[in-house]
C-alpha cells in the first residue's frame, strides 16, 4: 500500500487528475512536492477525507498557485502543511482545510505571495495554536477560523496588507485572549463573537472608525480593555466603543505594566506582564498575579 508520495526536486508536472490518488485515500502519511515542483494547483476534493494523511510538504519555490475547495477538507491526522519559501501561492479556497482537527502548524514562508484566505479554509481546526498572516493577504473570508478552539495567537506585521475580515472569521476561537487589528483594514463585523476569552484588543487606525454591535463577546465589557492612538483617545471614550469595552486606553509605552489572562484546561489565569516593544505590542511575563 502507498504510504508516502514523493515528487522529487524540479518536478515539472503541472497538474494532477482528480482521481489520481482516490485508491491510497485511507493509506497515504506524507506528500511532498519538493523544491522548484511546477504544479499549479491542488484541485478541488483532491485529497479530502485521506484519513492517515499527517504532513504536506510543497517545497521551496514552488510554482502552485491555488489549493481549491475542500482539496484537505477533513483530513482530521493532518498535523503539519509547509508551503515553503518563495511560494507562488496566492489563493486558499473555501474549506480547504475545515475539519483537519490535528492540525498545528501552517508554515507560508518567507516572501509568500498569499493574497485571500476563503470562507471555512481552516474551520474547526481544533489543533491550530498559531497562525502568522503573511504581509500580502488582503481578506480573510467569513468563518475562516471558526472554531478553532485552541488558537491563542493571530500575528500581523506592521506592513500587512489587510483591508477586509469576513463576518464571524474568528467565531469561537475561545483561546484567543490579545488581537491586534492591523492599520489598513477597512472592513470587519461580528468577527470576534463567542471569544470568550478575548481580553485585549489593540486598533493602530490613524483615523477614527465606527463599531458594529456585534464586533465582539459581551465579556468584553466587563473586563476588556481597548488600546487606541493618543491623537484618538478622547474620541473613542466619547463614542459607542465605550459601550463595548471596560476600559479605553492609548497605546502601552515601554516598561508599562499590565494584567494578561490565560485560559487554561481548567481555569484562567492572571499573569503580570511589561511591555518590551511598542510596535508591534511585545510583552514580557513579570509574575503570576
Amino acid at each position: 500500500n502507498l504510504r508516502s508520495v514523493n515528487f522529487g526536486e524540479n518536478s515539472q508536472i503541472v497538474s494532477l487528475g482528480e482521481k489520481v490518488f482516490s485508491g491510497c485515500k485511507s493509506y497515504i502519511t506524507n506528500i511532498n512536492f519538493g523544491d522548484n515542483s511546477q504544479l499549479t494547483t491542488i484541485g478541488e476534493s483532491l485529497f479530502k477525507g485521506f484519513s492517515n494523511l499527517e504532513r504536506v510538504n510543497f517545497g521551496n519555490n514552488s510554482q502552485l498557485a491555488s489549493v481549491e475547495k475542500y482539496a484537505f477538507d477533513n483530513c482530521y491526522r493532518l498535523i503539519e502543511v509547509n508551503f515553503g519559501e518563495e511560494s507562488q501561492l496566492t489563493t486558499i479556497k473555501d474549506f480547504a482545510f475545515s475539519g483537519c482537527t490535528s492540525l498545528s502548524s501552517v508554515n507560508f514562508g518567507e516572501n509568500s505571495q498569499l493574497a485571500s484566505i476563503g470562507k471555512y479554509a481552516f474551520n474547526k481546526c481544533t489543533g491550530l495554536i498559531t497562525i502568522d498572516i503573511p504581509d500580502n493577504v488582503t481578506s480573510i473570508g467569513e468563518y475562516a477560523f471558526y472554531d478553532c478552539t485552541s488558537l491563542a495567537n493571530v500575528y500581523f506585521s506592521d506592513y500587512s496588507q489587510l483591508i477586509s475580515i469576513g463576518q464571524d472569521a474568528f467565531k469561537k476561537c475561545t483561546s484567543l485572549t490579545y488581537f491586534e487589528i492591523p492599520s489598513g483594514l477597512t472592513s470587519f463585523r461580528s468577527v470576534f463573537s463567542s471569544c470568550a476569552n478575548l481580553s485585549t484588543v489593540v486598533l493602530r487606525h490613524q483615523n477614527y472608525m465606527g463599531i458594529d454591535h456585534a464586533y465582539f463577546h459581551d465579556n468584553l465589557r466587563y473586563s476588556g480593555v481597548l488600546y487606541v492612538p493618543y491623537s484618538k483617545l478622547e474620541q473613542y471614550i466619547n463614542s459607542s466603543w465605550k459601550d463595548y469595552f471596560y476600559e479605553i486606553r492609548e497605546f502601552p509605552q515601554i516598561n508599562d505594566r499590565f494584567v494578561v489572562e490565560i485560559p487554561t484546561d481548567n481555569d484562567v489565569v492572571e499573569v503580570n506582564v511589561r511591555v518590551v516593544n511598542e510596535n508591534p505590542l511585545e510583552v514580557e511575563l513579570v509574575s503570576l498575579c
